[in-house]
């Protein structure tokens, strides 16, 4: 099991089904269908593969929803004579912090190259290492911040990216004569996410 407090894994959700069969393709269009009618705002999709493990293993196709650094990454696929779905909500990294990273290598590979007396060069290196502290100190504290709005929003965005996925799935058990889920099949496992 992997270490789901440094994955930023928030909450996940599995269910799996014996003796059923459908399009994985096909069932991300019906969420993300369903997510349209939601109107989320800020919300991109995305169909990505991800490894089942190791690097000469077979990739998977993933659905990832994604609202700012919260992305619910879903899978829907075979297994057996059966098939499954599952998400995982997560927090992935700013790309904020991304582009500090970028602007801080930047800076430390220009910097030094810049012909200019030493003292000057020296003087520039030096400013240029209090600008990127600052700004890596103020990125840190807003990313810390956390406001009733900011939880509010982040339960309304996973309630809905759920709702869409459930929906997506009670549809395939309509059209195969199944019944839908019960309300303890549609929960998912929690963490708290405030405590990270």
């Amino acid at each position: 099991m992997p270490d789901l407090g440094r994955s930023g894994v928030l909450s996940h959700w599995f269910k799996p089904f014996e003796s059923f069969e459908t399009s994985t393709s096909d069932f991300y269009d019906s969420v993300e269908a369903a997510l349209e009618r939601h109107e989320i705002p800020n919300l991109t999709t995305s169909q990505f593969y991800q490894s089942e493990g190791g690097p000469f293993a077979q990739s998977r196709k993933y659905l990832r929803v994604q609202r700012g650094e919260l992305a619910f990454e879903i899978c829907a696929a075979p297994f057996g004579s059966g098939y499954f779905f599952s998400w995982w909500l997560r927090r992935r990294p700013s790309r904020r912090w991304i582009a500090f990273a970028v602007a801080a290598f930047l800076w430390l590979g220009i910097a030094p190259r810049i012909h200019l007396p030493l003292v000057s060069t020296v003087l520039l290196q030096f400013l240029g290492a209090i600008v990127l502290g600052i700004v890596a100190f103020v990125l840190r504290r807003e990313a810390g911040r956390v406001t009733y709005y900011i939880i509010d929003a982040m339960m309304a965005y996973q309630s809905f990216v759920q709702a869409a996925v459930n929906e997506a799935i009670d549809g395939l058990m309509k059209t195969k004569g199944l019944h839908a889920l019960t309300e303890d099949e549609k929960k998912p496992v929690m963490r708290d996410f405030l405590r990270e």
